[in-house]
């Protein structure tokens, strides 16, 4: 057996992740940066009314890249030309199975949007990059497992006694327009805003 052949063309995770990519889409308007965030519409299955950056699902055939200028196309209303492209941050993976591809962009238009696509955005929201200077709101959960009745303990050396880790993860909070940024996009609004820390130190 030629166990070479068992090696994949491009190395990616022995788990199945759900991939999605999202845009961190910079505007500048009236001389101040600022990140352009949606509150997603009332009507979607997933994550109604809540905050987050534009971008989706990537499709048969496309990049990550090319997945999260469609998405945000799509969303807001605009034409790629309308967008110039710096680069990729770095992937968020979730103890949940999703990966997340993050790609940093801006907008060029020196006005607010006034229109978007009204069947996936309930409505624009502008959030500060001077207030990723502030300290966030960051609350620790610890999450342990829930083992079925019919777990094979006796497998495992020491039984029941098996010290098995639990999950600790920080939860990020950001105030916006009378609405609360939590989750996956107030964890990627910290880890830019720590980036920018870094970059002024």
């Amino acid at each position: 057996m030629d166990y070479k052949q068992v090696l994949p063309e491009r190395p990616g995770h022995i788990e199945n992740y759900k991939k999605f990519s999202v845009a961190l889409v910079l505007q500048e308007l009236d001389g101040k940066d600022y990140i352009v965030l949606e509150q997603r519409s009332a009507n979607l299955n997933a994550q109604p009314c809540e905050i987050s950056f534009p971008g989706g699902s990537i499709e048969e055939g496309e990049s990550d890249k090319e997945a999260a200028i469609r998405e945000t196309c799509e969303e807001l209303l605009i034409d790629p030309q309308d967008l110039d492209y710096y680069g990729q941050l770095d992937s968020l993976i979730t103890s949940y199975g999703i990966e997340l591809s993050v790609f940093l962009m801006r907008l060029n238009k020196d006005r607010p949007l006034e229109r978007w696509n009204k069947d996936e955005v309930e409505k624009i929201l502008y959030f500060p990059v001077s207030d990723l200077k502030k300290e966030a709101p960051i609350h620790q959960v610890e999450t342990h497992h829930k083992f079925p009745e019919d777990f094979p303990f006796e497998y495992i050396q020491g039984g029941r006694n098996y010290p098995f880790k639990s999950l600790k993860q920080n939860f990020y909070f950001y105030h916006i327009e009378g609405v609360w940024v939590w989750g996956l996009t107030a964890r990627i609004l910290y880890y830019f805003g720590e980036k920018l820390k870094d970059l002024e130190s």
